[in-house]
This record gives structure tokens, C-alpha cells and sequence, in this order.
């Protein structure tokens, strides 16, 4: 199964399929180094394409009101998410900046893409259930078009000189597991090929 790319980026690092439910995000800071993220990959049943962002709750806005550091936030519209949203999968990459551009590393083996791959497939939801590589390729490519990671907007003028994001994986991982070709790709360095590579816009 080919997935069609119907991400759209709600807000910054924040990818949605309305159609096939799923949200690819970075995420994590427990037990990671301080380049270290995860690129996580979720699932909601109830995301409606007309719905994708959505006024803060009275809880988070009279929160954010308690503190200057957040008050700006409380008209800010927030990502849709119900209580059936569950996180399906994660991924740990390293990420940096070199040069012009973000480097997003994933260094998991074949083996640990076929213990996700599978655990997708268990999860017997539609469509994103069906074929747990074809999940994983999908939303990892798509990694290259997330404009924010942490702390960090890579659209703002302190990352002016950054032109690009690309995800590298290793060699082995796209022949073993994706059943890809090198040759389809750019190798970077011995035993990596850049998977995908997008322009940041501003």
C-alpha cells in the first residue's frame, strides 16, 4: 500500500492526516540526550478535517492566566485531540544542524523496525493497520517537513541560514526493511542515505 500525502502542519512540528487519523510529532525529554528526540506517531479516530485546530479548553486558558510566561497563549487555538488519541509508535532520531541545513539521524536497525512495524499491524486500526512498513516510511519521510522541535522554530530568524531538513537512516535499514534501492537515494556518508528532504518556507 502507497499512502497518498495528505500531511498538512497545523502548527509548527505538528503533521495531520485528517483522512488516515494519523499525527506525526516530536516529542519526548524524559531519559534523551539533549539532541535526542522522538518522533512520535499517533492516532485519532475522531480528527474531522474541519476541525484540525480548536479554541483552548476554560481549564488550559484560566492556567495559562495564572502566569505572564503564558498568558499570550490563552486565544491561541490548540490541536484537536480526544480522549481515544493514542500514540502508536515511536521513533528515536539525534538531530543538528549542519550548515544550511537540520539533520534528522535515525539510527534504529531492521530489527527494531520490524518489532514496530508489527506492533502497528496489531493495532488492527483502518488503513494505518494494514501494512505497518508502509505506516512507518509514510510518516517518517514526512519528518522533513516539520518546521519546530522543542524549543526550537526553525522558520525563525535565529535559524535564518537553515535552508533545509532531511532524514537520514541507515543503508541497511531501507534495503532490509523498506525494500528500497540505494541507488533511489543520495548517500551522505558510508552506511546512510538521506530518506527525504524538504525546503523550509518562511
Amino acid at each position: 500500500m502507497v499512502f497518498r500525502d495528505n500531511f498538512v502542519e497545523v502548527q509548527p512540528g505538528f503533521l495531520v492526516d485528517p483522512l488516515l487519523k494519523l499525527r506525526v510529532h516530536f516529542g519526548g525529554t524524559s531519559g534523551l540526550e539533549p539532541d535526542q528526540t522522538l518522533l512520535c506517531i499517533g492516532y485519532d479516530p475522531e480528527i474531522d478535517p474541519n476541525r484540525l485546530l480548536v479554541p483552548p479548553s476554560e481549564e488550559d486558558r484560566r492556567i495559562w492566566l495564572m502566569s505572564p510566561l503564558t498568558a499570550h497563549l490563552v486565544d491561541v487555538p490548540t490541536i484537536f485531540q480526544s480522549r481515544r488519541y493514542e500514540e502508536i509508535q515511536s521513533v528515536s532520531l539525534f538531530w543538528s544542524v549542519d550548515g544550511d541545513r537540520i539533520r534528522y539521524k535515525i539510527e534504529n536497525d531492521v530489527a527494531s523496525f520490524r518489532l514496530k512495524a508489527k506492533t502497528i499491524e496489531n493495532r488492527h486500526l483502518p488503513e494505518v493497520s494494514d501494512n505497518g512498513r508502509d505506516t512507518l516510511f509514510y510518516a517518517i519521510t514526512s519528518a522533513s517537513r516539520l518546521t519546530a522541535l522543542k524549543a526550537y522554530d526553525f522558520r525563525s530568524a535565529r535559524f535564518a541560514g537553515v535552508k533545509s531538513a532531511e532524514v537520514w537512516i541507515r543503508s541497511d535499514v531501507l534495503i532490509g526493511f523498506f525494500k528500497l534501492s540505494p541507488a533511489e537515494f543520495r548517500s551522505p556518508e558510508p552506511g546512510w542515505v538521506i530518506l527525504s528532504s524538504q525546503e523550509i518556507v518562511r
